[in-house]
Protein backbone atom coordinates (compact mmCIF):
# COMPACT_ATOMS: atom_id res chain seq x y z
CA UNK A 1 0.00 0.00 0.00
CA UNK A 2 1.26 3.19 -0.92
CA UNK A 3 1.07 5.98 1.58
CA UNK A 4 1.13 10.16 0.41
CA UNK A 5 0.24 12.49 2.98
CA UNK A 6 -0.63 15.58 1.41
CA UNK A 7 -0.14 18.55 4.97
CA UNK A 8 -2.06 22.09 5.10
CA UNK A 9 1.01 23.87 3.85
CA UNK A 10 1.54 22.02 0.80
CA UNK A 11 -2.28 21.88 0.05
CA UNK A 12 -2.51 25.07 1.36
CA UNK A 13 -0.40 26.84 -1.02
CA UNK A 14 -1.92 24.97 -4.20
CA UNK A 15 -5.38 24.95 -3.52
CA UNK A 16 -5.65 28.75 -1.85
CA UNK A 17 -4.04 30.38 -4.82
CA UNK A 18 -7.32 32.05 -6.30
CA UNK A 19 -8.20 35.41 -5.87
CA UNK A 20 -12.06 35.04 -4.84
CA UNK A 21 -10.96 32.86 -1.48
CA UNK A 22 -11.33 35.40 1.12
CA UNK A 23 -9.54 33.79 4.12
CA UNK A 24 -7.49 31.00 4.51
CA UNK A 25 -8.51 27.57 6.41
CA UNK A 26 -6.21 25.12 7.68
CA UNK A 27 -7.33 22.00 7.02
CA UNK A 28 -4.98 18.59 6.34
CA UNK A 29 -5.96 15.92 3.97
CA UNK A 30 -4.22 12.36 4.31
CA UNK A 31 -4.20 10.11 1.03
CA UNK A 32 -3.81 6.23 1.64
CA UNK A 33 -3.92 4.28 -1.77
CA UNK A 34 -4.72 0.68 -1.72
CA UNK A 35 -4.08 -0.88 -5.71
CA UNK A 36 -6.82 1.56 -7.24
CA UNK A 37 -8.93 2.81 -4.16
CA UNK A 38 -7.96 6.11 -3.05
CA UNK A 39 -8.23 6.75 0.35
CA UNK A 40 -8.90 10.07 2.49
CA UNK A 41 -9.21 11.32 5.55
CA UNK A 42 -10.10 15.23 6.13
CA UNK A 43 -9.12 17.27 9.56
CA UNK A 44 -10.48 20.98 8.90
CA UNK A 45 -12.49 22.49 6.29
CA UNK A 46 -14.35 19.66 4.83
CA UNK A 47 -17.61 19.00 5.09
CA UNK A 48 -16.26 14.93 5.30
CA UNK A 49 -14.39 13.32 6.90
CA UNK A 50 -13.82 10.09 5.07
CA UNK A 51 -13.69 9.56 0.98
CA UNK A 52 -13.49 7.10 -0.71
CA UNK A 53 -13.24 6.33 -4.87
CA UNK A 54 -11.86 4.01 -7.20
CA UNK A 55 -9.49 5.22 -9.68
CA UNK A 56 -10.98 5.14 -13.40
CA UNK A 57 -8.61 4.82 -15.98
CA UNK A 58 -7.44 8.17 -17.57
CA UNK A 59 -10.49 10.09 -15.80
CA UNK A 60 -9.14 12.17 -13.34
CA UNK A 61 -11.69 12.69 -9.49
CA UNK A 62 -12.46 16.02 -8.27
CA UNK A 63 -12.44 16.26 -4.30
CA UNK A 64 -13.77 19.89 -2.80
CA UNK A 65 -14.87 20.51 0.54
CA UNK A 66 -18.50 18.54 -0.38
CA UNK A 67 -17.30 15.21 -1.82
CA UNK A 68 -15.52 13.69 -4.70
CA UNK A 69 -16.50 13.89 -8.33
CA UNK A 70 -15.65 12.63 -11.43
CA UNK A 71 -13.85 16.15 -13.64
CA UNK A 72 -15.73 15.68 -16.61
CA UNK A 73 -19.24 16.36 -14.48
CA UNK A 74 -18.07 18.74 -12.14
CA UNK A 75 -18.93 21.73 -13.74
CA UNK A 76 -22.25 20.97 -12.92
CA UNK A 77 -21.52 20.45 -9.49
CA UNK A 78 -21.79 22.44 -6.47
CA UNK A 79 -18.75 24.18 -5.72
CA UNK A 80 -16.58 25.00 -2.72
CA UNK A 81 -14.28 26.70 -1.02
CA UNK A 82 -11.30 24.62 -2.22
CA UNK A 83 -11.23 22.05 -5.20
CA UNK A 84 -8.12 19.43 -6.71
CA UNK A 85 -8.06 17.04 -8.64
CA UNK A 86 -6.50 13.13 -8.75
CA UNK A 87 -5.52 10.98 -11.24
CA UNK A 88 -3.39 7.94 -11.62
CA UNK A 89 0.20 8.39 -12.45
CA UNK A 90 3.26 6.13 -13.41
CA UNK A 91 4.60 6.81 -10.13
CA UNK A 92 1.98 7.09 -7.79
CA UNK A 93 -1.38 9.47 -7.67
CA UNK A 94 -1.21 13.02 -9.51
CA UNK A 95 -2.92 15.69 -8.09
CA UNK A 96 -3.09 19.78 -9.16
CA UNK A 97 -5.57 22.64 -8.99
CA UNK A 98 -8.74 23.36 -9.91
CA UNK A 99 -10.86 26.61 -10.94
CA UNK A 100 -13.43 26.87 -8.64
CA UNK A 101 -16.24 26.90 -11.36
CA UNK A 102 -14.93 23.64 -12.30
CA UNK A 103 -13.34 25.14 -16.03
CA UNK A 104 -9.69 23.96 -16.17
Amino acid sequence: MKIILATALVLTSLLFSFSDIEEETSFNIEVKRNGDMVLMKCNGACKWNNLSFKLKDKNSMVVNELGVYEKAAYKNEPGGSFSFYVNDSPNGLKFGSMALNGVN
